[in-house]
């Protein structure tokens, strides 16, 4: 972080993140936690008893475990009362799942925002930083997508995230709620889900040496998780006067294309790889999101630069964890 936001910067504070048992949830868990702050998990009911990507984290005397859901409206307020800070990641994120049950994505990604946005303002939580997706642009208008794009719904999933959004502006409006909107592009890193495009091709690549993909030429900015929780947490401490009511890109400012990203991690793993076409893994055709690229200079004008790492340092460390993962499960490597 930079002289501004020293590492301890968030000692004192209370944090509330839904959507914490997620990859990123779990990943700005950890750094906020790191940054000395309090964080109040907010995790879905599993038949489990599970926490997701929190296991790891389990014991940390800083980090209360709250269960609910964001459909029900009372298991918010102990969550979000006396909260300095919320940040609202709990979602449905799969883009081909979406077109299946959309309005599971509707009342989860929409209902669910506005019943946050319900639940914080009867609380007098503080500033609510509200997590969107590059998603919403649709397939970029420009070469190089700033927040001003329009936002184009092809897909359930992109619909239920710009409604959402539509209701933090509203409360913004309306309310004078302190909520700050984020867009980061692709996500990816060690132990995210193999739904995702990169480390579904790893763990093809280190198991199988046959990978199975769906369209290889859509062009996406993709960014390393730790990279990203970092803007995320730049953002939770900037000005308010700056931040609030506003809508911020989090990107690299870099395009790649799968089928590229597909060809170094092969090139990086040293295997003989075979790719095929899955149609099961292609969008709709007019659904298809063909390229993005971030504009991120409204954020960097904000809170500076933040962590970069680049694609094959990012990559390797992806392979790294998936060879672990197929050492630890048994299969041949």
């Amino acid at each position: 972080m930079n002289d501004t936001q020293p590492a301890r910067s968030w000692e004192g504070r209370t944090v509330a993140v839904t959507g914490a048992g997620g990859f990123l949830g779990g990943n700005l868990v950890r750094g906020l936690l790191d940054a000395g702050a309090t964080v109040r998990a907010f995790v879905r009911h599993r038949s489990d008893g599970g926490t997701g990507a929190l296991s790891p984290l389990s014991g940390h005397d800083r980090l209360e475990i709250h269960r609910g859901d964001l459909r029900d409206e009372d298991s918010l307020p102990p969550l979000l009362d006396g909260a300095d800070t919320v940040y609202h990641l709990g979602a449905l994120i799969s883009v081909p799942h979406s077109f299946l049950d959309p309005a599971a994505y509707l009342n989860v990604n929409a209902t669910g925002t506005g019943n946050l946005l319900v639940a914080a303002r009867k609380a007098g939580s503080g500033r609510i930083v509200a997590v969107s997706s590059s998603e919403v642009y649709g397939t970029a208008q420009a070469e190089c997508v700033g927040e001003d794009h329009p936002l184009v719904a092809q897909s359930p999933y992109a619909a239920s995230k710009i409604a959402a959004e539509k209701l933090c502006e509203c409360f913004h409006h309306a309310y004078a709620t302190p909520v700050v909107t984020v867009r980061p592009f692709n996500l990816y890193g060690p132990g995210q889900s193999p739904r995702a495009v990169i480390p579904g091709i790893a763990r093809q690549i280190v198991r199988n040496g046959v990978v199975r993909l769906g369209n290889t030429t859509s062009y996406r900015d993709f960014n390393y998780i730790d990279d990203t929780v970092d803007a995320m947490i730049r953002v939770g401490l900037a000005p308010a006067g700056e931040v609030v009511g506003h809508v911020f890109n989090i990107g690299s400012g870099e395009s790649v294309s799968i089928k590229a990203v597909a060809e170094l991690l092969q090139e990086l793993s040293g295997r003989d790889v075979v790719f095929e076409t899955d149609p099961s893994r292609l969008r709709p055709h007019t659904s298809e999101v063909h390229r993005l690229r971030a504009d991120s200079t409204r954020l960097r004008s904000v809170v500076g630069d933040w962590r970069r790492t680049p694609l094959e340092e990012g990559l390797r460390k992806v392979l790294d964890h998936e060879r672990r993962t197929s050492t630890a499960v048994g299969c041949l490597v």
